[in-house]
């Protein structure tokens, strides 16, 4: 049924083209294939590594006359082998569809399923290390004007529709805010050499068999950029407060920032810092207050590592929350061909985390809060614009407190390793 949904779209949108307006119908295909001997947790001797393929292939089309603004994308994300052959099981899905209308100069008004990102997508993301991406299905309200960038939107997500026998108001079931709302705004002084952003996030979500008690999270904050002739600053704090989703009394707080200097298209070196508050689970606090800071629709890869070991960095530190001191060089990056290092160590923020389980009730370890150095090596190469070829290559030295939150203290054997191979086509099929 989707894929004959799918093909109507797409020769209704072809049709479109022959009407005076501007249409576009663009392709992706991304394919990456893994080696994966310690991604996301520890190799140990009970463990191998393996191989494993991830392809996804999107199918976009945008049609634009007079003020109206129409984005159709269809995407089909998988993981080779995990269907059966012959078998018709069906992985194709709607990624983006929103219309947008600009009703007055400099305002317009954007409704249905989209991408959201902002400044250095801590808080918002486009997920796009994943193969399915990120999409929020919201009605977003925007001003634009003289280096003036305003953004307000709302959502709010439900399992399904109305059921007939029972059109009341239900649980929520999935993990994600039940209601959300935000507003951003962004401007540019000094001809862009300054750049400064500011993000108001509130997101409920409902207390667990009663679904009319909301715990309403929020989390704000200013983000900055600074490009003094080639001097690079960036820094940004949120701060989060109100009830967890858990409905603890929420305080805790994301420090991050870097400096450094770019020589022209030869190389950018930086120095950077990442810091997600964390819990004291010792305390008996603990049991009503939360001080672990939670990225709310932010990203699992793009920070704290390429090995993912932090990719949600509330679970997988244990609430202890994280530091990430880390040092960039990025080689050529604005050549055919470039190269990117990151070396990172990372250090718990508490010194308390879940041990293990004596009679199917966790144990509170302290720990040194050192977890380790990663370092992630990425070589890209760009033989025209719409194609790109990526060499990635990661490993950790772990240190005893990693074992433990991973829980194979004693167990690890051999180099964590992770190493891929991508290519990430994106050609424009119809342009009128």
């Amino acid at each position: 049924m989707k894929k004959q949904i799918l093909l109507i779209a797409i020769f209704s949108i072809i049709g479109l083209s022959s009407i005076k307006a501007q249409f576009s119908l663009d392709a992706e295909l991304r394919a990456r294939g893994e080696y994966r001997n310690g991604y996301k947790t520890l190799p140990t001797k009970n463990t191998n590594g393996y191989f494993l393929v991830h392809q996804r292939t999107r199918l976009i089309g945008k049609y634009k006359k007079d003020e109206f603004t129409l984005k159709l994308s269809f995407q089909d994300a998988r993981v080779w082998g995990q269907s059966k052959f012959r078998t018709n099981t069906n992985t194709l899905d709607l990624f983006e569809a929103w219309m947008k209308y600009d009703f007055a100069p400099n305002w317009d008004f954007k409704i249905g399923r989209q991408v959201v990102a902002y400044d250095d997508k801590r808080i918002f993301t486009t997920a796009e290390w994943q193969d399915f991406g990120q999409t929020l299905d919201l009605a977003l309200l925007r001003y634009r004007q003289k280096g003036w960038s305003v953004d307000f939107a709302m959502g709010a997500n439900n399992n399904s529709n109305a059921d007939i026998k029972e059109p009341f108001l239900k649980q929520y079931q999935v993990n994600q805010p039940k209601y959300f709302g935000y507003l951003w705004g962004h401007k540019d002084f000094f001809d862009k050499k300054l750049k400064v952003s500011m993000l108001y996030l509130s997101d409920g979500s409902q207390k667990k068999d009663t679904p009319s008690t909301i715990y309403l999270r929020n989390t704000f904050g200013p983000d900055l950029w600074l490009n003094l002739n080639g001097f690079l600053m960036n820094g940004a704090f949120y701060y989060q407060t109100g009830k967890s989703p858990l409905g603890k009394d929420l305080s805790a707080y994301l420090v991050a920032g870097s400096v450094g200097y770019q020589w022209d298209n030869s190389l950018k070196l930086k120095l950077n810092l990442d810091h997600r508050s964390g819990s004291n689970i010792s305390d008996g606090k603990f049991a009503t207050n939360d001080n672990s800071f939670d990225n709310v629709f932010g990203p699992g890869h793009k920070y704290l590592g390429f090995m993912d070991y932090f990719a949600k960095p509330v679970q997988q530190t244990s609430y202890a929350g994280i530091f990430d001191y880390y040092l960039t060089a990025h080689l050529f990056p604005k050549s055919k061909l470039s190269a990117f290092l990151a070396i990172h160590y990372f250090q718990l923020d508490k010194p308390y985390v879940y041990g293990q389980e004596v009679n199917n009730v966790p144990t509170i370890q302290k720990v040194n809060r050192s977890l380790g150095q990663e370092t992630d090596l990425v070589l890209t190469y760009k033989p025209r614009p719409d194609l790109r070829l990526d060499l990635g290559m990661s490993y950790m030295l772990a240190e005893n407190t990693l074992e433990v939150l991973k829980g194979v203290q004693g167990q690890t054997e051999g180099l964590p390793f992770f190493g891929y191979i991508q290519i990430h086509f994106k050609p424009q099929l119809i342009k009128n």
